[in-house]
């Protein structure tokens, strides 16, 4: 913030860079709102699973400060969540089995994270020794990629994945966004050799707003 220097991020996952003036992220990050249309989602669809909910969140400011977020928004929707405050673990912690016994001791029906795709699939590696099927397995954006739901398969069929921040490429036949990025990506690194993930699609979104910036400067850029 101290050295005036713009920064297009991929994402803004915390306050701080939130707060910071001169950094633009493609994904701009919840400080100051968060959305509640898929907490309503949910809510229509599971109204009593909601009411037995568990936030599992890695110990990193990002993860710590979007679970905090998601879990005040979602509770003033009628969302109930034990411990209130979330569950938190390391981002190395290889065992999650103490974790799913506690949320079956607490009747958990929705479950949730913030974490990284590992992480997830070592949660739901546990989930599955442990026999415990809650009603809702709700995954955050992260894990919206092929790669993880073919490491995951059949345990995590029939989860969500959050989708507020990215458009799916599933829609790329309707959307001409979707296409050029595919192009391009396909051009650049090869067919098959990146991830459809969120984190391509923001990183591509910051490098069209650093694009349209230039453009406005002119051919003088120091």
């Amino acid at each position: 913030g101290q050295c005036g220097i713009p920064t297009m991020a991929a994402e803004v996952s915390t306050a701080a860079a939130g707060g910071t003036a001169d950094i633009f992220g493609a994904s701009p990050g919840n400080d100051h709102y968060w959305s509640l249309g898929p907490a309503n989602y949910i809510k229509g669809l599971y109204p009593n699973a909601i009411q037995h909910a568990a936030m599992i969140y890695l110990e990193v400011p990002a993860t710590q400060t979007q679970a905090a977020h998601e879990i005040a928004a979602y509770t003033s929707d009628g969302f109930k969540y034990t411990p209130a405050a979330g569950i938190p673990t390391t981002p190395t912690n290889a065992n999650y089995g103490s974790i799913v016994q506690e949320m079956q001791g607490n009747g958990t029906q929705y479950v949730t994270e913030y974490s990284d795709a590992s992480s997830a699939e070592r949660l739901l590696q546990a989930m599955q020794q442990a026999n415990y099927a809650p009603q809702v397995v709700d995954w955050f954006s992260e894990e919206y990629s092929p790669q993880f739901a073919q490491q995951t398969s059949p345990e995590s069929n029939g989860d969500l994945v959050l989708m507020s921040a990215t458009a799916g490429y599933d829609d790329a036949a309707s959307n001409p966004g979707m296409q050029l990025m595919e192009q391009w990506l396909n051009r650049v690194a090869g067919s098959g050799n990146w991830h459809q993930d969120i984190f391509a699609i923001l990183a591509w979104s910051a490098g069209l707003a650093f694009e349209q910036a230039a453009k406005q400067v002119g051919p003088d850029l120091t």
